[in-house]
């Protein structure tokens, strides 16, 4: 008895279908599939450089914003007035200045100009003494100190005491901030100052600080 191998059927590619074809797209499929990883990373670098953009325009919006919110973070403010002023023209006992008008220099304090102020008197009394002369001058005024970036305006009292020989001074600012403009608007600050004074020559400190 004689026992042969079955035989094998032959292969029979399915109808229609070329394996070249699907070789093709399978490739075609890979490329598309690179294309879409290399447009989300172009998306993703895109979102961050804008997100990076948007913060760095934002901080430097803020860090360089003027106006108030600047000047705020300042506590202290410092400068120098130098001499006794120059008068200005104005009509005695008439508004708005009805004790005169002076503007004088202002400096920093490594003695540059900085900016200008006109003081406003609104009252003045005197005191004498005998065998003495002017012991006091005490004056009350409405401040403008024109600086970089804007205007402070404060209300002042000021005192002027006098050595008897006449010519040596010493003078005392008190008051407080009451308006502004640029970045000095709706800052509540305190003045305080003054200084020695020799024959008609001074050198003033004017010192705006916060207030408590």
């Amino acid at each position: 008895m004689t026992i042969t191998a079955p035989t094998r059927p032959p292969v029979v590619d399915a109808p229609g279908v070329d394996p070249e074809a699907l070789i093709a797209e399978a490739r075609r499929r890979q490329r598309r599939r690179r294309r879409g990883f290399a447009l989300m990373a172009l998306i993703l670098v895109s979102a961050s450089a804008g997100a990076y953009y948007g913060a760095t325009t934002r901080t430097s919006h803020s860090s360089a914003a003027p106006g108030s919110a600047a000047a705020a973070k300042t506590r202290m403010l410092r400068f120098h007035l130098r001499g006794f002023g120059t008068p200005l023209a104005t009509t005695i006992d008439s508004r708005p200045c009805p004790q005169g008008r002076t503007t004088m220099p202002i400096a920093s304090d490594a003695g540059d100009r900085i900016g200008t102020e006109v003081l406003c008197v609104l009252t003045i009394t005197k005191l004498d003494r005998p065998n003495w002369g002017v012991r006091r001058i005490v004056q009350t005024a409405r401040v403008v100190d024109s600086l970089p970036g804007g205007t402070i305006v404060s209300r002042q009292k000021q005192t002027f005491l006098f050595a008897r020989d006449q010519r040596q001074t010493r003078a005392i600012f008190r008051g407080r901030v009451v308006g502004g403009t640029g970045r000095y608007t709706h800052l509540r600050w305190t003045v305080s100052g003054g200084g020695p004074g020799r024959e008609g020559k001074a050198d003033w400190v004017l010192i705006f600080q916060v207030r408590q």
